[in-house]
């Protein structure tokens, strides 16, 4: 899907929108004010102060060249506009922008010369001094001439500008034309000769009128190009524009390979003998036949002329039928090229749609006609006859697919034994909500209407699409058959509140048919995904992907008006149109108040937003508002549109998703060209594309993942296999999201391996896999991993080392106990043709005992809790003993199980042994622990430890249990007094709910005798304590 909906370029010019958005008031207001005037004295017709200056005209009077009067194609159009809304009187007589647009039109293509539109015109404005002169006088808001005055009121100016139809040059030399069709005038004059001058605008080249005429570049980048143009009468014309110089197409990196062991070229591409041919389908959708065409270009070594090794390339979604064979030759990878053409000596047939925005099922039809025409010229390769192998470039995936799977229901054989879809949207691809909003907020308006038609018989609606023609295009292909049916997130923007409103039934008619045809079955099915599957996002979520902010000063008619001292009141009602919250007494008074303004200025306020990641959040805004000082005193902020458009519950977050994307900067929507390209309208303002890529196909849409939306942002490179249709054999994803439709060198191997007809793999889903095996290893146990594919090889291995050896041979290895550990894994790596996949298993190697040792313990207390890391079934048994073997006085709770809680009536250093017998036999450790009575408060369950202390002493709470149980025999929370014999406290501490220990520094109290006050609710208890340093 290319040159997509995502314009933001032409947002750059949607402020003008702000100087005219009343359609109504703004002529009648101007119809109200020179209602008095004689306009057969304005003698061009023309006066700029009736009309909209989307443009400073007087910066385009054709004197001189500066900065401020470069002019784009969009600029002359916003210039004509101006013109055009100025007709004050019939004899103007303009042609209408749509008019001017077709021609346009006619002469834009590639393979014509680069045209440019000349503008000429003869226009009036009111001279500076006209009212304090006495020319002209103001009552009630209305212009009156005044009788006998001794000159006009108004003054004749030129506008002259010249822009090239199309701004995008070569390197090296272009033919450029001056055509009389694109040549708008009144002036009456006669072109003398015509000169056109690159760069510094010294060396003019004389052109001819109405005759192609070459110049050359010889640097990439924006040139200055300057025109002279002179007429009979003597006089001289200046305007200058820019035009984007690129590298030649046949300069492109990766165009050519050359061998090295002979030097010669081998690869498809445009200096090859190619032929081409009309195709028409032979079965129709929904009452219409697709048509299209084919270029075929036989392998570098196929010279029979016959086609004998089918590869055929079905192209994708194309707006503007700009991608073609070349296009496809130059983006695909040295080597995939060279491996196609010399190694594999495939027969390229390359499919181009007629219109490819139709309806998917209706170019499928056209591709099973290619298909069969294919076949039925297909001669032997080899001794035999060979399949077809099909690449569909991303919607030319669902085109193959479903031509495939028609053709096997239909019983007609495609002879097809490989299909590849690349970066295929197969459940459906993105285009950001916001950009959607943006588009559908843009395309309808109209920027000025006449209010009657009988008062202004010559002037026409200019329309926004006449201005800024792209925003058509893109509405167009937002509302494009196919676009409706592979927009996962297809939303319309309601024109009574617009709020955005769900749309996607034709996309859910589309994949519901699709996917109840199923894939095909009688060709091997691979997806190529440009997005990555170890769930890396494009950015970061709820990020802002452009913004356009910012204001600039504006005044209109200057002195003049500051002596009128007009005024307008109209109610301030906030209503509803399609284009936003628009405030009427802004649009009926704009102008006028706008006139006694001593300080103006329009902002602009666009912002577009990705999708959150959950919630409801800003996705578009689109504000413009009139900042203004009236009469010197009073501060005025207008809303002309304030337009807030949210997410709605359920939308995905798929703008920054894993996946392949969409570049805008690959489309020339660069922060760098837009700055390059600005009118000088938009000086102050500030234009940002934040975020240049957004994923266009998720990689669970491209990879054909089942569950998919629960999948969008998961690490997939382990589960792919598990999680494709039983249809796709196999399949390839990076490890970095990539670019849309790209190439790169192991995307371009993996295609390759497949083109050898004798190669094949298995797909195998690591869920489905299992180590085979027992829990324990006593000794040595056998591991083996059942149901391979043939061909595959294991990998063994097993963490931590030095716990299990192991020998092994295939999908059996045998592991043995060497050393201990509580735990160990055993993995198996199965390396297959189709990539590897890890399966892995936990084992305990024998019987590896530990006691958690918890230090000293109180005597005569319980919660004196021993823990092993043992939890299985298993005959267990503890025991205490005095370092000489002997019984001390003791009572263990739960002492054949895991955990005991261990009461001791003496003190002193002891022996606990844990043993456990099970079917490894019996094993058994020990730990000495430590029973104290210092420090331990009257059988109260606290510690005071180290006492003597020279720097910590720790006071500390223990925990009472019933094993089993976390029944507490104490309260966790207590706090701690240090004090001297005086009874003055030296320090304190208190403990929270997370703790049970308080540490008091005490190495800055002097040596001594201290007590120790530990509070616990009313209760205190008292402890004598010794610091010696």
């Amino acid at each position: 899907m290319k040159k997509i909906y995502l314009l933001l370029s032409l947002i750059l010019c949607w402020a003008y929108q702000a100087l005219a958005q009343d359609t109504t008031s703004y002529y009648g207001k101007s119809q109200y004010i020179f209602q008095r005037v004689d306009r057969n004295q304005i003698s061009s017709g023309l006066l700029s102060e009736y009309g909209v200056e989307f443009l400073n005209l007087a910066n385009y009077n054709g004197a001189l060249l500066a900065d401020s009067n470069f002019v784009g194609l969009q600029e002359w159009r916003l210039l004509y506009a101006s013109l055009y809304s100025s007709q004050i009187k019939s004899p103007a007589n303009m042609l209408r922008l749509d008019t001017i647009n077709n021609r346009v039109l006619n002469y834009i293509g590639m393979n014509q010369p680069i045209s440019f539109a000349v503008l000429h015109y003869n226009y009036n404005s009111l001279c500076s001094d006209a009212v304090s002169a006495n020319l002209l006088r103001v009552s009630n808001d209305q212009l009156y001439d005044v009788p006998n005055r001794l000159q006009s009121p108004y003054q004749n100016n030129n506008l002259f500008a010249v822009a090239p139809i199309r701004q995008a040059a070569v390197l090296g030399a272009n033919n450029v034309i001056f055509r009389p069709e694109l040549f708008f005038s009144n002036t009456g004059k006669t072109i003398n000769h015509i000169a056109i001058a690159t760069g510094d605008a010294t060396n003019y080249q004389t052109v001819p009128f109405n005759t192609p005429y070459a110049i050359s570049f010889a640097q990439e980048g924006f040139i200055d190009i300057a025109i002279r143009i002179t007429y009979t009468d003597a006089s001289t014309y200046y305007a200058h524009t820019k035009l984007l110089v690129y590298p030649q197409p046949d300069e492109l990196e990766g165009n050519t390979l050359i061998n090295g062991s002979n030097n010669q070229t081998f690869r498809f591409g445009g200096w090859r003998t190619t032929t081409n041919e009309i195709v028409t389908a032979t079965t129709s959708y929904l009452g219409q036949f697709a048509t299209g065409d084919i270029t075929i270009q036989l392998a570098e070594g196929n010279t029979t002329g016959q086609i004998r090794k089918p590869l055929i390339v079905v192209e994708g979604f194309d707006i503007d039928n700009g991608y073609n064979f070349r296009n496809f030759t130059e983006r695909i990878t040295d080597n995939l090229n060279d491996g196609l053409d010399n190694a594999h000596e495939y027969d390229l047939i390359f499919l181009n749609f007629a219109n490819a925005t139709d309806y998917i099922q209706r170019n499928a039809y056209l591709l099973q006609r290619v298909i069969s025409i294919v076949n039925s010229r297909k001669t032997t390769y080899g001794g035999s006859r060979q399949q077809n192998v099909i690449i569909g470039l991303s919607m030319g995936g669902l085109v193959a697919r479903y031509a495939l799977r028609n053709m096997e229901l239909n019983s007609i054989a495609h002879e097809t034994r490989l299909f590849i879809s690349h970066d295929t949207p197969h459940h459906g691809a993105n285009v950001p909500v916001g950009a959607q909003a943006a588009v559908q907020h843009l395309a309808p308006i109209k920027l000025l209407t006449p209010t009657f038609s009988s008062s202004f018989p010559w002037l026409e609606s200019i329309k926004w699409e006449d201005m800024f023609p792209e925003i058509v295009r893109a509405n167009n292909s937002f509302n494009s058959p196919a676009a409706k049916q592979m927009l996962i997130q297809r939303y319309l923007l309601s024109p009574l509140n617009y709020k955005l409103v769900v749309d996607n039934s034709a996309y859910t008619n589309f994949y519901t048919e699709l996917n109840n045809m199923g894939w095909p079955l009688n060709s091997k099915n691979l997806t190529l995904s440009n997005g990555a599957c170890n769930g890396s996002k494009v950015f970061a979520d709820n990020s802002r992907i452009f913004e356009m902010i910012g204001g600039r000063p504006m005044s209109y008619g200057g002195q003049l008006w500051r002596s009128a001292v007009m005024t307008a009141i109209a109610p301030v009602a906030p209503f509803v149109v399609y284009g936003g919250n628009v405030n009427p007494l802004s649009l009926l008074i704009q102008f006028p108040l706008s006139l006694i303004s001593t300080k103006t200025s329009v902002n602009l306020d666009f912002r577009i937003n990705a999708v959150p990641s959950s919630g409801i959040a800003e996705l578009y805004r689109g504000d413009i508002f009139i900042k203004r000082k009236l009469v010197w005193l009073i501060n005025s902020t207008s809303y002309i549109m304030k337009t807030r458009i949210n997410s709605v519950s359920g939308m995905l977050p798929l703008d920054n998703a894993q996946g392949g994307l969409y570049d805008l900067e690959e489309f020339g929507v660069s922060e760098d060209l837009i700055k390059n390209n600005l009118p000088k309208f938009f000086e102050g303002i500030r234009s940002s594309v934040l975020q240049p890529r957004f994923c266009f196909v998720p990689t669970v849409s491209s990879l054909a993942i089942s569950n998919p939306w629960t999948n969008l942002n998961k690490n997939l490179c382990e589960t792919v296999n598990c999680l494709t249709p039983t249809g796709v054999k196999d399949y390839y994803a990076p490890q970095q999201n990539q670019l849309h439709i790209s190439y790169t060198l192991p995307s371009a191997n993996w295609i390759l391996q497949w083109q050898d007809a004798g190669f094949d793999c298995a797909k195998i889903c690591s869920s489905t896999l299992s180590i085979a095996g027992p829990y324990e290893i006593c000794g040595s146990e056998t591991y083996t991993i059942p149901n391979l594919p043939a061909g595959s090889v294991v990998t063994w291995s097993v963490a931590p080392t030095g716990v299990l050896s192991y020998t092994a041979s295939g999908n059996t290895a045998t592991f043995t106990k060497v050393g201990y550990a509580e735990t160990a894994v055993i993995t198996a790596t199965i390396t297959t043709p189709c990539g590897n996949v890890t399966t892995s298993k936990y084992v305990k190697p024998g019987n590896y005992l530990v006691i958690y040792d918890r230090g000293p313990i109180c005597p005569n207390t319980g919660g004196n809790i021993f823990s092993s890391n043992q939890t299985l079934t298993a005959n267990y048994l503890w025991k205490l003993r005095r370092t000489d073997g002997s019984t001390p006085r003791y009572m263990m709770l739960g002492e054949r199980s895991p955990r005991i809680d261990l009461f001791v009536y003496e003190t002193g250093t002891f022996i606990l042994s844990f043993s456990l017998t099970n079917s490894c036999g019996v094993s058994q450790t020990q730990i000495p622990i430590t029973v104290v009575d210092y420090g331990c408060i009257g059988g109260y369950p606290y510690m005071v430890y180290p006492n003597p202390s020279s720097s910590e002493l720790k006071i500390s709470q223990k925990l009472v249990e019933d094993v089993g149980s976390a029944k507490k025999m104490g309260s966790n929370i207590f706090s701690v007094k240090l004090l001297n014999e005086k009874g003055k406290i030296l320090k304190a501490g208190k403990v929270n709910a997370n703790s049970r220990e308080i540490v008091l520094q005490v190495a800055d109290i002097p040596n001594g005798i201290y007590y120790l006050h530990i509070y616990e609710g009313k209760n205190v208890k008292k402890q004598q304590v010794v610091i010696s340093h």
